[in-house]
């Protein structure tokens, strides 16, 4: 009969470290989820803090989802950015890298290529904020940046 008991118990201890096996190799692993994928839609820029307060401005941009500008962020860490003119569209092709709240963008255009340090908030639904980071005392103005998925 305490055979049976440990054959029983046996087998209980089996089942619970193979459904605890389980249970852990088939949880979804949220930690590296990209929250800046897809194609986001230029709304608004923004200058605040400005050291000659006449530049601190903001514009609105009123243009309908097929003629605004977009930034589209795919999962290998490339970007594209497409610029929109009453003439013409412009494509921008670069890269970016993200660290907790700062992404770096490289942009490889033809005359001029750039990197620029931005500071990003998503803490409203469907609304993207790139702050641009400027080194202590440069003088600039805080630039924003408001993009709508």
């Amino acid at each position: 009969m305490s055979t049976v008991r440990i054959n029983c118990l046996s087998r209980a201890i089996r089942l619970c470290v193979f459904a605890l096996v389980f249970l852990v190799s088939c949880q979804a692993d949220n930690d590296n989820i990209n929250p800046l994928l897809g194609t986001w839609i230029l709304k608004a820029t923004t200058a605040q803090n400005c050291k000659d307060t006449s530049q601190n401005v903001t514009f609105t941009f009123g243009c309908d989802n097929s003629t605004c500008n977009k930034y589209t962020f795919n999962a290998d860490g490339s970007l594209k950015l497409e610029q929109f003119t009453t003439t013409k569209i412009t494509t921008t092709a670069g890269t970016y890298t993200i660290s907790n709240t700062t992404i770096v963008i490289h942009l490889a255009e033809a005359q001029n290529p750039t990197t620029r340090t931005f500071t990003f908030d998503l803490s409203e639904p469907n609304n993207l904020y790139l702050k641009e980071v400027f080194p202590y005392g440069s003088g600039k103005c805080s630039p924003t940046t408001v993009l709508r998925k």
